[in-house]
């Protein structure tokens, strides 16, 4: 993988840019990432999928995992899904979704369910003693860690690209689906058909591929309609839960969140953890599971409510001063706008932009000096931050 493609890397110069002799390919302190990028210009290959022409799409992926158990992330790890609309045309009603073939263990005595207060799918064992784990069978699920980008009120807040975002929220997990390989009802589409698409897209939104009805609740558990499919809670035994009117067998999921809109060019970043856990039996290891999953989630939720966002426009005196080759330049904005941040010389003269971009509220740093931008000579420096109506200027001085 390389940064300069987009793929992750540690910025050690924290100069906003990949510079392979000194910044370090990977997830910041992940001990393995691997990243890849994908689109669906193959209109073979999206035929064959399901009947649908291609979209536009290109994906860039980024999986990561930590070696670690003394930590809940050591059972877990993460995929960040940066979806780019490339068509040129607006994509309305979209969502965004994972489907999985969780094999736990053996696969012909799994049961499947979801957590809708943890935006989380999984499988577990059915029976008692697993053919792969024996009498301690695991149990493995998917939930969404950070969801589409949607508008939301003033006081909301989103995450993305490890940036907070003013004015929007992240959704959360709209559908769960399971599939019991064989069932009339719950299956998996069709393949090389148009049809399977109008299924997906069914699927997606907690709706039954044959009617487009929200799916029923069996009268034994209540009665009513859904979007999230085996919502019980197997340990207990309450609620809508797997074997009632089926037998265990192999069991695939499917969580989505939406609806969202992207315009042409638009980037949107979805975030899954895959969560395992190992208990003293098939339903303590669900318990450890979803323990494992919640801690993982506390800690992204926590780190988005309680970032500190700039009150105020503030230009801070670049470090070192005076310097020799390089320096940085702080700086911070507390609104989404414009950013420019310039360099000119002691008689005025521009030397060189170092930003000219839209913004979110937050903390910046940006890279100055001989061989970074150009050759320059001794002497006193300007730089300037205009964002909006503040601007800022502050001086600075090279020596060679």
């Amino acid at each position: 993988m390389a940064g300069e493609d987009g793929a992750p890397f540690i910025d050690s110069d924290r100069d906003g840019t990949y510079n392979p002799a000194i910044d370090i390919p990977g997830f910041d302190d992940a001990d393995q990432t691997v990243w890849y990028v994908a689109n669906d210009l193959d209109s073979t290959k999206t035929i064959n999928l399901y009947g649908s022409l291609p979209i536009g799409i290109e994906l860039q992926v980024t999986v990561w995992g930590y070696n670690s158990t003394t930590s809940s992330i050591g059972y877990s790890t993460f995929r960040k899904y940066k979806l780019i609309n490339k068509s040129g045309n607006e994509i309305k009603d979209m969502y965004a979704a994972l489907w999985s073939d969780i094999d736990d263990g053996a696969a012909n005595d799994d049961f499947a369910g979801c957590d809708t207060t943890l935006d989380l799918g999984y499988v577990y064992n059915a029976i008692d003693t697993d053919g792969v784990y024996g009498s301690t069978p695991p149990a493995v699920g998917f939930s969404i860690m950070q969801g589409p980008i949607v508008n939301g009120n003033a006081n909301d807040v989103a995450n993305y690209s490890g940036k907070i975002i003013r004015g929007k929220r992240n959704l959360h997990m709209t559908s769960s689906v399971y599939f019991a390989c064989g069932d009339s009802l719950y299956y998996n589409p069709i393949q090389g058909n148009y049809n399977g698409t109008l299924a997906w897209y069914n699927y997606m939104q907690g709706r039954t591929t044959k009617t487009g009805e929200l799916f029923k609740i069996p009268q034994e558990f209540g009665g009513g309609s859904t979007t999230f499919t085996l919502s019980g809670d197997p340990v207990t035994g309450k609620g809508w839960i797997d074997g009632i009117g089926q037998h265990c067998g192999d069991r695939n999921i499917t969580i989505a969140s939406g609806p969202f809109n992207m315009a042409a060019g638009d980037t949107q970043e979805v975030v899954f953890a895959n969560v395992v856990g190992m208990g003293t039996d098939r339903l303590n290891s669900i318990s450890i599971m979803k323990f494992y999953n919640s801690q993982i989630q506390k800690s992204y939720y926590d780190m988005v409510k309680n970032v500190i966002l700039p009150n105020d426009f503030e230009l801070f005196q670049n470090y070192p001063n005076p310097f020799n080759p390089t320096t940085i330049i702080k700086y911070q904005i507390p609104k989404f706008g414009l950013v420019q941040l310039k360099i000119y010389d002691v008689l005025g003269r521009e030397i060189v932009t170092l930003v000219n971009e839209v913004q979110s509220p937050g903390n910046y740093s940006v890279q100055f000096g001989e061989n970074v931008n150009h050759r320059l000579t001794s002497g006193i420096y300007f730089y300037t931050l205009k964002a909006g109506n503040f601007v800022q200027a502050r001086k600075m001085i090279l020596l060679k």
